[in-house]
C-alpha cells in the first residue's frame, strides 16, 4: 500500500513538472522574430527630411571622424547598418546561407552606389549577431556608438541604412529587404 501511495505521489509529481514545463515553454517568446510577418512589419520604418547646410556640413564631419575617412562631399552616403533587434530576417538561416545573402548585400551596394555616384559603409554594433558572417577582408566598421546614439535609434529590426545626398536630402530606413528604397532615393530628382 505504501508503495502505491509513493507511486501516485512520484506521478503526480511528474505530470506537475510537465505541465510546469509546458507553460514555461509556451509563456518564453524566442529572442528573434525571423519571418516577415505582422511584428516584422509594424517594426520597419523609414524617416526622411532634409537638412540645412550647416547641418550636413556637421554630420559629414562627425561621420568623417567616426568612419575614419575623407567623405567627397559630391556624392550621397550609404551607410548599411547591423545591429542586435528582436525583428532579423537573416537570423533563421543556416550558417552557409547566411554568408551568401551577405556577400550579396555587399555587392549590390557596392553596385548601385558606383552607378548613382555615391559612397557606401557598413557598419555594425557589438551587439549585432550577424557580424560574423562578414567576410573576414571585408572593411566592416565597429560602431564607437555613435550610430546607434544618433542615426539608428530604433532597434526593432537588425538591418537599416541611412542616405544622405549633396543637397541633405536624408533618409533612413529600417528593414531587411531595402535595396528597392535605397534605389528610389538615390535615382529621384532633388
Amino acid at each position: 500500500m505504501t508503495a502505491y501511495i509513493i507511486s501516485k505521489k512520484i506521478t503526480s509529481a511528474y505530470k506537475f513538472l510537465v505541465l510546469l514545463a509546458f507553460i514555461v515553454t509556451l509563456s518564453c517568446s524566442t529572442k528573434y522574430n525571423s519571418y516577415p510577418n505582422r511584428e516584422y512589419e509594424k517594426a520597419a520604418k523609414t524617416y526622411s527630411g532634409q537638412l540645412t547646410t550647416e547641418h550636413y556640413n556637421t554630420l559629414i564631419k562627425e561621420l568623417e571622424r567616426e568612419l575614419k575617412t575623407t567623405i567627397p562631399r559630391d556624392k550621397s552616403i550609404l551607410i548599411n547598418y547591423q545591429q542586435d533587434a528582436r525583428n532579423c530576417i537573416l537570423i533563421r538561416f543556416d550558417n552557409n546561407e547566411i554568408k551568401r545573402v551577405t556577400k550579396n548585400i555587399i555587392n549590390i551596394s557596392k553596385q548601385m552606389t558606383s552607378e548613382n555616384n555615391a559612397v557606401d559603409y557598413f557598419v555594425y554594433k557589438g551587439d549585432s549577431p550577424l557580424k560574423q558572417y562578414y567576410p573576414k577582408n571585408f572593411n566592416l566598421i565597429l560602431d564607437s556608438g555613435y550610430f546607434a546614439n544618433n542615426v539608428f535609434t530604433n532597434n526593432e529590426i537588425c538591418a537599416a541604412f541611412f542616405i544622405v545626398k549633396p543637397n541633405g536630402k536624408f533618409m533612413t530606413h529600417f528593414g531587411d529587404d531595402y535595396f528597392t528604397e535605397v534605389q528610389n532615393f538615390l535615382q529621384s530628382k532633388d
